[in-house]
């Protein structure tokens, strides 16, 4: 409509382009009507397929571990412990029947400090018969010592390094110097080590041949693999997500999407379920 009465006011080629833009710059949308609305929101990522591991691949990497470091694959097997969570965990915490999980161990460099677990979620969940054997002969063969750090509160981000409370903690396990354990040097040292000499992954080597510290295919074998693999356990079993939920410090649509495919019969006790329903109706 615009074109044709620029061209009806006999205006040239460019003049009628000129014009034309101007038209349909006063037809513009000054707003947006979609600002505003609950309901635009961006889409959620995908499901994650995550990988649980098999008892023999469970007891080749615990058997490769340091005699040290055994407790901790415990720990992340049998109770879904996170790492920092398992680095931080005390004789302490094995109270009543119950397992508690109330801090974390972070680290950067040589600095050290405590922390509530992720989402600052504290739980207690059930001990297996077998987990509690396993800790106590680990604490006979290596006794836990006592650890004071500072207390990182996420209410005080700013305060100063000294100004912290202190808290002495009792930890299950620590380097052979008595040292809270370091991510990432534990990773280095002695978790990849063990999943190399459990046939698992592969180091890889530098152009003059010596090796690195660095591995082929360590992706399904982290440490929190283990955390999967007691999901896997738990809903496996028929535990519901609301519980393995609970037990795990998620929440549990993380658990419906992250998990779920490890429930049995997905779908199908449902349908059997509707089925038998309407023949009794």
């Amino acid at each position: 409509m615009a074109l044709h009465a620029a061209r009806q006011a006999g205006l040239g080629a460019s003049e009628t382009a000129a014009h034309l833009q101007i038209k349909l710059c006063a037809y513009r949308i000054p707003l947006n009507p979609c600002r505003g609305l609950d309901s635009a929101r961006p889409p959620k990522r995908p499901p994650t397929n995550k990988e649980a591991w098999g008892p023999s691949v469970f007891r080749d990497v615990r058997v490769a571990l340091h005699p040290r470091y055994r407790a901790l694959a415990d720990l992340g097997v049998a109770a879904g412990l996170r790492p920092g969570e398992a680095f931080a965990w005390s004789p302490d915490d094995l109270r009543d029947g119950w397992l508690y999980v109330d801090r974390q161990l972070q680290s950067i460099g040589a600095r050290h400090w405590f922390k509530l677990p992720k989402r600052d979620k504290t739980r207690r969940l059930p001990v297996p018969t077998e987990l509690e054997e396993a800790l106590l002969a680990h604490m006979e063969e290596f006794p836990s010592v006592e650890v004071t750090l500072p207390w990182v509160d996420a209410s005080e981000p700013t305060m100063a390094w000294e100004q912290r409370q202190q808290v002495t903690v009792r930890l299950l396990t620590t380097t052979a110097y008595g040292n809270p354990i370091t991510s990432n040097i534990f990773r280095t040292d002695n978790w990849n080590p063990a999943l190399e000499e459990a046939g698992l992954v592969k180091r890889l080597n530098r152009a003059d041949g010596t090796p690195r510290d660095a591995w082929k295919g360590t992706e399904p074998f982290t440490f929190h693999a283990l955390r999967h693999t007691y999901a896997s356990v738990q809903l496996g079993a028929g535990e519901t997500p609301v519980t393995v939920a609970e037990y795990m410090g998620d929440t549990v649509e993380t658990v419906l999407e992250t998990y779920a495919h490890f429930i049995p019969d997905v779908g199908g006790r449902g349908l059997e379920a509707m089925g038998n329903f309407m023949t009794v109706a």
